[in-house]
């Protein structure tokens, strides 16, 4: 079996991999780079992690999420990353 990477070890990748997919985004997330709600979660699962750019709510069900990226635990590789419309949710 092998030994899968850290939280701490992709953490890396997945902003350096978010950015550059924000950069062709940059003024319709300009708007949110100063607000406090401005959050950055991470989903655990066996063999990924996400790692979500999201505006936090006053429930969890209120969030928003803006950008996930999902990232190997095996390889460290980029699996996929989505940006999410600014207008659905807005």
């Amino acid at each position: 079996m092998k030994k899968r990477l850290t939280v701490d070890e992709l953490t890396p990748v997945a902003r350096e991999a978010t950015r550059l997919a924000l950069e062709n985004h940059e003024a319709e997330f300009r708007q949110y780079r100063d607000n406090p709600n401005l959050t950055l979660g991470t989903i655990i699962e066996d063999d990924f992690l996400t790692f979500q750019l999201y505006l936090a709510g006053k429930t969890p069900g209120d969030a928003v999420v803006l950008t996930s990226t999902r990232v190997s635990r095996i390889s460290g590789e980029v699996v996929s990353i989505e940006i999410k419309s600014i207008s659905s949710s807005a």
